[in-house]
């Protein structure tokens, strides 16, 4: 693996990372209308969501990563795994807090916590795969993380656990806020509609 290579990916990997989850975060603030935005889009603005959409450009990053300097599989896997999670949450914990303490979190506030943790984990994931440890045994594990995102992803988008990771303090609501459930409905209706 060429030092040099992998430097500059987790450095652009950072950037890349951030400006997909802004660009998924407000992808509704620009077209509303269809349904992947529903998807792949930010439902509301609860901390659930926002660290879903940074988990998702985060492991299509990472992928991109893979491919381009082609690492130990069952290492890269963990590493990414391991500090992915560790970021989701610490960002859960840390926002989720200050909500619940009363805090008003911005979007501006938000973006900045993002794009440091992302520095962050970047800066980390490059640290350890540099050394090279020998962390295949946490291969399954990880495996079963990866797994449990996914269904995370697609099961707590619209029927969200009632505690505030998931609740939307701007709205007032837990899961898709209902103007774009309606949205989504007219989009499937004039699909599949007679």
């Amino acid at each position: 693996m060429n030092k040099k290579t992998f430097k500059y990916l987790e450095i652009s990997g950072a950037a890349v990372t951030f400006i997909i989850w802004f660009v998924l975060h407000h992808i509704n603030s620009f077209d509303s209308g269809h349904l992947l935005n529903l998807f792949f889009g930010s439902a509301n603005n609860s901390v659930w969501e926002s660290i879903k959409l940074y988990l998702l450009a985060f492991l299509v990053w990472s992928a991109i990563e893979f491919c381009w300097i082609l690492p130990k599989f069952k290492t890269f896997v963990v590493i990414k795994t391991f500090l992915v999670y560790a970021m989701g949450i610490l960002y859960c914990i840390v926002i989720t807090l200050l909500q619940v303490l009363g805090v008003t979190v911005s979007g501006i506030f938000e973006s900045a916590c993002i794009l440091i943790f992302s520095i962050i984990i970047y800066i980390l994931s490059y640290y350890f795969l540099m050394k090279d440890p020998d962390i295949s045994y946490f291969f399954v594990p990880c495996l079963f993380m990866l797994l449990l995102f996914s269904v995370s992803y697609i099961c707590f988008t619209p029927y969200p656990l009632k505690i505030p990771v998931f609740y939307d303090f701007q709205n007032n609501i837990y899961g898709i806020i209902p103007i774009n459930f309606d949205r989504g409905a007219i989009f499937l209706d004039s699909l599949y509609g007679n």
